[in-house]
């Protein structure tokens, strides 16, 4: 009824789906297919998560021989469906395949052309900024170290990307450059006042 942690592999992908959910629609199996359910802590379903579950569908239907109609987020809760009587203190949230098959194939796509750039032409092409995603990134180390190299404008505090992009469209790309920034400031800021880039500037000393 239940495969709990099965792997599924096709081609290059390879996942772990918490669970396997047997349906009765027939497939290559027999009278009988499988559909996803992935267990999140989070309360509300993430684009993340629509496109891991698309992902374990698809290749769940190449093992199977049919598409699954749904897939399901299982998140906490105290609305959920009843279990022996008692409220369960989860929700389950139903989602149909076809319904965000396209946007994962999209997806899925765009991250293929980009690893075909290979390692080089990645790096060179797409620099790697300071985003709310570090904070859980594996590679976020490397990426400091990245930056620490460079002597980036990441590394002056309180400096934001806005204003980041606003010196680096000035020719000032560094930390050491802001820093030897003349004042008063020889430009009109497009985005911000003065005051911020003398701010910055002067942390930049720092």
């Amino acid at each position: 009824d239940a495969i709990v942690q099965g792997t599924l592999q096709n081609e290059t992908w390879r996942g772990l789906p918490d669970v396997m959910r047997r349906v009765d629609r027939p497939s290559a199996l027999g009278a009988w297919s499988y559909e996803i359910a992935d267990t999140k802590l989070a309360r509300e379903t993430r684009a993340g998560t629509i496109l891991q579950l698309g992902l374990y569908s698809e290749m769940l239907a190449a093992a199977q021989g049919v598409r699954p109609e749904h897939f399901y987020v299982v998140t906490p809760g105290a609305v959920g469906p009843k279990c022996n009587g008692e409220r369960a203190d989860y929700h389950v949230h139903t989602y149909r395949v076809d319904d965000y098959a396209a946007y994962f194939r999209w997806i899925r796509e765009r991250m293929l052309e980009v690893v075909a750039l290979g390692q080089e032409r990645i790096a060179a092409t797409y620099y790697p900024d300071p985003v709310e995603a570090c904070q859980v990134c594996r590679w976020a180390a490397e990426c400091v170290r990245k930056r620490h190299e460079d002597d980036h404008l990441s590394l002056v505090a309180g400096l934001t990307s806005i204003q980041r992009r606003e010196l680096e469209s000035r020719s000032i790309t560094t930390l050491t450059a802001l820093a030897e920034l003349p004042l008063p400031i020889p430009f009109k800021p497009k985005r911000g006042s003065v005051a911020t880039y003398v701010r910055a500037h002067e942390q930049a000393r720092l």
